[in-house]
């Protein structure tokens, strides 16, 4: 496979992968609704894509990378990090970054500061981090100051709106729950007027790689995930019409 080193134009024209009795088949996104029928329902991740790659530095001035990969609570984040550098550079050439203990302190803005709070005993580099701030004040911050995780097959920096589903809601995932990237709303209306029903789940999709052979090894690291009632009254209801 070869990755896209751009945002795609034609979203669409993606490729589609489509698996059932009868075996495989090579066919792309917008002809989904030729695989469906009507009754049959389309599970999608709602999740938004957060700007979770915030550079900063240590108290000594050694350049730092964070990438927020869990929200733990109403200040308080999950986050692998990286030393000097940026994403043009292959994640795993990146170098380490300084090496932190709990109750130090990484300045990420003027008026931007978190405190590590707790070193995982998988990696020095993932860590808990308390931040300064707590709510809406925390999420414009982390919007001002951060930028897409990326990665370096890319040829140019990412815009926070390349990285969006046209569904996205509530901001989760660290990186682009990429499965519907290519879905736009004219497929998903043509869907709906099919009669396939399309029903919501919400799940954080977290780092994708970081160079660090321990964490890597651990991937998926935990994932924040909620499915609806609706949802799974959905399923239930087009499992009972086969």
């Amino acid at each position: 496979m070869l990755a896209a080193r751009e945002p795609r134009s034609d979203k669409p024209a993606v490729r589609l992968l489509v698996a059932d009795r009868l075996g495989l088949e090579d066919s792309s996104v917008e002809f989904i609704g030729e695989h469906l029928r009507a009754g049959d329902l389309l599970i999608v991740n709602d999740a938004a894509t957060i700007p979770a790659s915030i550079h900063g530095r240590d108290s000594n001035g050694n350049q730092i990378e964070i990438r927020l990969t869990l929200q733990l609570g109403d200040r308080a984040w999950r986050a692998v990090l990286f030393g000097a550098g940026d994403w043009r550079i292959a994640t795993e050439d990146r170098p380490r970054p300084p090496r932190l203990e709990q109750g130090d302190e990484i300045i990420l803005g003027e008026d931007f500061k978190a405190i590590v709070s707790r070193v995982s005993g998988l990696s020095g580099r993932l860590v808990d981090l308390e931040f300064d701030r707590a709510g809406e004040e925390l999420w414009r911050a982390i919007y001002y100051y951060g930028r897409p995780v990326q990665y370096s097959y890319m040829s140019s920096r990412l815009d926070l709106w390349s990285v969006q589903n046209v569904y996205g809601g509530r901001p989760w995932a660290a990186e682009m729950p990429s499965a519907g990237h290519a879905f736009n709303w004219q497929i998903l209306s043509e869907l709906r007027e099919k009669g396939i029903q399309i029903a919501a789940l919400t799940h954080g999709a977290g780092l994708s790689s970081t160079g660090d052979e321990d964490i890597d090894r651990s991937l998926p690291l935990e994932e924040r995930f909620e499915i609806p009632i609706s949802t799974m009254e959905a399923i239930a209801a087009a499992r009972t019409r086969g």
